[in-house]
């Protein structure tokens, strides 16, 4: 009875299922963002704290964002100057 019914509507069956696929990949895709964002989002909270930690021992704004290959501009608006 059911391979009847699907049979009778392959075209809905086959919508609803494509639908469902499409669904299953956007999560996946939209948890895969938020893990990388969770990321990102740490790599520049250390690299704040790194530069302050180097501030405090003497490196200039300049030496700091050569290290961490950031802007000078970002590091001065995180550490102020030297």
């Amino acid at each position: 009875m059911l391979r009847e019914y699907l049979a009778a509507h392959e075209k809905e069956v086959v919508s609803i299922m494509m639908a469902l696929f499409s669904q299953e990949k956007a999560v996946e895709q939209f948890g895969y963002e938020k893990k990388q964002e969770g990321r990102e989002e740490g790599d520049l909270k250390r690299a704040m704290k790194t530069a302050s930690n180097m501030r405090k021992r003497g490196a200039s704004s300049e030496e700091i964002a050569e290290i961490l290959e950031l802007p000078p501009e970002t590091i001065l608006s995180w550490v102020g100057k030297v």
